[in-house]
């Protein structure tokens, strides 16, 4: 096959797959792409899950281009799903019949007429010339850039006319800064993952996880896999999901899903752990929980870290986890978190928009903030999952007391790292309240329509206008519990859940006064949370109830046993108002043991310092 004329001789003709790739998609209806969740790059052995991200992603660059001058850089971490993307664009482009120079690695592969022609970038080959209209889309090249370039920007002749840049990077201005200036690009991102799409995604690696381990199951201390640190990190995935789906099971054949990996937190085990000896409650705590899915799409971003999977939001780390490694990596990420190592980060990305190493990506998740409508985009910080901010907080409140208010300080003063100030509030409320010194401490009363299935609670904090109640609580320190204990707490301490909290509560704690002919209980259900308006999920009800349940079981018989509930919503003292939104499910299951119960507000005081752990 002879090359065009337009073509110097640095260019060859590429392999026959490509070839074959092309005359397939070239042939395509440019609407059949739009309605596939996933594609085969047959022959090339690739195969695609399209995001729901990608196609408006692709429309708005799609837009950009109308002027030729501009360009575009995706922006994101590891594993988001940049270069999945420039594939599926490159799919789109080639059924819009688009001139299209592919950067792949060390290699051009330039998409042209009918041909699909290969090089290597070092030899800066010639690129074809338009004539024509400067400003129409005929008259450039969709180069779309997807090389390794650490801290250097891409290849000069790949972003100058004629060619339209359009290059996936991470983090690091130093890739893309000053081309994107000159050229005024457009600055794009990815959301993070949702759990819906890292089932999908993972569902192939998994299978095949399961096929090498299989002389393994079910896995036990007596069918050890060989003694390398990799099979041994292996065997404790498996036997992690071996135990989720077990423990899912029922749940998903009773809610219709399909018997499909779970790399989730322990939400499905805790919709399990209700109770079962009274069959019409159980069918409607079922309910309850089912109701809380309806909700997912309306919760905030706050309210979905805490239901997030327990590696991450993105599928780099859960692939990895399949793949043996990722615990080591994150712990040694988790060991080396410091209040000077998270500080650095939180201002260094704050100033340019880049975490220093590789020990930041670990453990942080970088998403984008689109001001409406599509104005320029901004990045928010947050831990990967609940399960890491809970571990690397916990290490900064044991082994740095001191600098955990200083950390929250920081946090909360830079935008992009807001989200982080969450993660320290819980455990500086915690400890305020098991210090034993809450003088400066009150309750503001939240008032809702306890009568709808999902009321709003709501409290103004001025104190000008605001009635201030006493603080009834005093734990004497904190417990961390496993769900299967929830039916045996007894009065005393904080209870805070060991693994990641449930979307309702964050922590409990029960009083008690008994007679010589009665039990009365007080438990109080804790929420703790930066944000001004809160949501949870209904699962929380359900156990809550469980604590009732096991409250009543425990008491002396022939004595009459009551349990009143309060929700408390703490927040820092600065904010202005507090919204808690139950979710569905407050007037559900409440007949033979009701979770239901006045609502309060905890306005944090946040001292300068913290008293030491008790």
């Amino acid at each position: 096959m002879e090359l065009p004329t337009r073509l110097d001789l640095r260019w060859q003709v590429a392999p026959p797959e490509w070839q074959e790739f092309y005359r397939h998609w070239n042939f395509v209806d440019k609407n059949v792409v739009l309605e596939k969740a996933t594609l085969t790059l047959h022959p090339l052995d690739i195969e695609l899950l399209v995001r729901e991200s990608y196609p408006p992603l692709f429309d708005r660059v799609y837009n950009v281009a109308e002027d030729p001058s501009g360009g575009v850089v995706i922006i994101g971490q590891p594993g988001i799903g940049k270069t999945v993307f420039l594939w599926y664009s490159l799919i789109r482009l080639i059924t819009l019949h688009q001139v299209i120079l592919f950067a792949q690695d060390n290699r051009l592969y330039l998409f042209y007429e009918g041909t699909v022609h290969s090089a290597a970038i070092k030899d800066n080959p010639t690129l074809p010339v338009f004539p024509g209209d400067p400003q129409s889309r005929a008259s450039f090249i969709w180069t779309l850039i997807d090389v390794d370039l650490r801290d250097k920007p891409p290849a000069t002749f790949l972003i100058q006319a004629p060619c339209f840049p359009i290059q996936a990077a991470s983090p690091n201005p130093l890739c893309y800064k000053l081309w994107s200036k000159y050229r005024l690009a457009a600055r794009m991102s990815l959301p993070l993952w949702s759990k819906k799409e890292l089932r999908k995604g993972l569902q192939p690696l998994y299978n095949k996880f399961r096929t090498v381990m299989a002389g393994y199951l079910p896995p036990s201390p007596d069918r050890l896999p060989p003694s390398t640190p990799a099979h041994l990190d292996a065997h404790r995935v498996l036997c992690e999901l071996w135990k989720d789906k077990n423990k899912n099971k029922d749940t998903e054949s009773r809610n219709g899903e399909d018997d499909d990996m779970d790399v989730s937190t322990d939400e499905g085990g805790e919709a399990k752990d209700r109770e079962d000896d009274e069959d019409a409650e159980s069918s409607e705590d079922d309910e309850t929980a089912k109701s809380s899915e309806d909700d997912e799409t309306a919760e905030s971003s706050e309210d979905r870290t805490k239901s997030a999977p327990k590696t991450s939001t993105t599928p780099f780390d859960c692939c990895s986890v399949l793949q043996f490694a990722i615990f080591r990596t994150h712990n040694n990420a988790i060991a080396s978190a410091t209040y000077t190592s998270l500080s650095a980060m939180v201002r260094q990305f704050s100033e340019g928009e880049y975490l220093p190493d590789q020990v930041s990506h670990c453990i942080i998740a970088i998403s984008p903030v689109y001001p409406p409508p599509y104005g320029i985009i901004a990045f928010s910080l947050d831990f990967k999952s609940p399960c890491i901010a809970e571990k690397v907080i916990r290490r900064i409140a044991e082994t740095q007391n001191d600098r955990l208010v200083d950390l929250y300080q920081l946090f909360r003063s830079i935008p992009q790292s807001s989200a982080l100030a969450g993660w320290c509030l819980e455990p500086i409320a915690f400890r305020i309240l098991t210090s034993g010194d809450c003088r400066d401490c009150f309750l503001v009363e939240m008032a809702g329509n306890p009568t709808q299935d999902a009321p709003i609670f709501k409290a103004t904090l001025n104190l000008s206008s605001t009635t201030a109640l006493p603080f009834p609580i005093h734990p004497g320190d904190s417990i961390y519990y496993d769900n299967d204990i929830l039916d045996s707490l007894k009065p005393g301490p904080l209870y805070i859940p060991n693994n990641d909290k449930n979307p309702l509560f964050d922590a409990l704690w029960i009083n008690s006064c008994e007679t010589d002919t009665s039990i009365d209980y007080s438990l109080w259900v804790f929420q703790v949370s930066k944000s001004i308006v809160h949501k949870g999920s209904a699962r929380g009800y359900v156990l809550v109830r469980k604590v009732i349940k096991g409250l009543k079981k425990s008491a002396t018989p022939g004595k009459s046993v009551r349990v009143k509930v309060s929700y408390l919503y703490a927040c820092p003292r600065e904010n202005q108002a507090a919204e808690w939104k139950m979710p569905k499910g407050w007037t559900k299951s409440i007949v033979k043991v009701n979770h239901q119960g006045e609502v309060f507000c905890w306005p944090i005081p946040i001292p300068a310092s913290l008293p030491p752990p008790s």
